[in-house]
């Protein structure tokens, strides 16, 4: 049986790795994360899926525009 480094993401840190995966493709990480997270692909075909699904992520968020936002309904005035 194998023992995960405290660098190794297990089944148990699931939740982790999809918060990683959301700032890897986000350019979130230091680049000691950064590092470490891309290693972790390398074996963690879930990972793999997570950043391919939000691949897409960063370019769409870049063409939002202030203006786009819902009216905030709690705003008096």
């Amino acid at each position: 049986m194998a023992v995960a480094t405290a660098t190794e993401p297990t089944d148990a840190d699931a939740p982790q790795c999809t918060v990683d995966a959301a700032a890897y493709v986000l350019g979130a990480l230091p680049m000691a994360e950064r590092y470490r997270y891309e290693k972790h692909l390398g074996r963690c075909a879930a990972c793999r899926v997570e950043v391919a699904g939000l691949a897409g992520l960063r370019a769409l968020l870049a063409r939002l525009r202030i203006d786009d936002r819902p009216p905030d309904r709690h705003r008096t005035g």
